[in-house]
């Protein structure tokens, strides 16, 4: 099972500015981090999906 790393505070900070830039709104940093742990589950789970029909297309 995959892990989900504490993100560091570089990590938010990179973070933070992507998301203040791209929507022109600014996060708090309780946002910030609510945003990384979606989006890291959210990869997880495109991960998991992708690994699984991966599976499916060999066994048709």
């Amino acid at each position: 099972m995959l892990e989900i790393k504490s993100p560091t505070k570089e990590e938010l900070d990179q973070l933070k500015c992507f998301l203040e830039a791209k929507f022109g709104i600014s996060f708090s940093d309780d946002e910030v981090l609510e945003s990384y742990y979606s989006l890291t589950h959210l990869g997880k789970a495109i991960y998991l999906f992708c690994k699984q029909q991966g599976v499916k297309n060999e066994i048709s």
